[in-house]
């Protein structure tokens, strides 16, 4: 039995749904517009996060650099790469 054959359920609704906003082209455009909106927000969203994420990794490791941990031991901890960290102890070299 098909999903759309019980519409119950809230899979078969949305289904029923989706079928009708198809049959009305004006619908279907604000429908899919809608839904690239979302998409847009929920990829800029990540990426805030990520940026976030990776703020914070530079620093820790520039805290663990400063208190005199090793690069391999700052990459280790943080999961950034050597280059990164390198990077991140030239600048605190004087």
């Amino acid at each position: 039995m098909l999903v759309a054959d019980k519409p119950q359920t809230k899979i078969g609704k949305a289904v029923v749904r989706l079928e009708e906003l198809s049959q009305d082209e004006k619908a279907r455009m604000l429908f899919e517009s809608r839904q690239m909106l979302e998409w847009d927000i929920k990829l800029e969203k990540e990426a805030e996060i990520k940026s976030s994420v990776n703020k914070a990794l530079n620093t820790v490791a520039t805290n663990l650099l400063s208190a005199g941990d090793s690069i391999d031991k700052v990459v280790a901890i943080t999961g950034l790469s050597h280059d990164e960290v390198t990077v991140l102890a030239s600048r605190l070299t004087p």
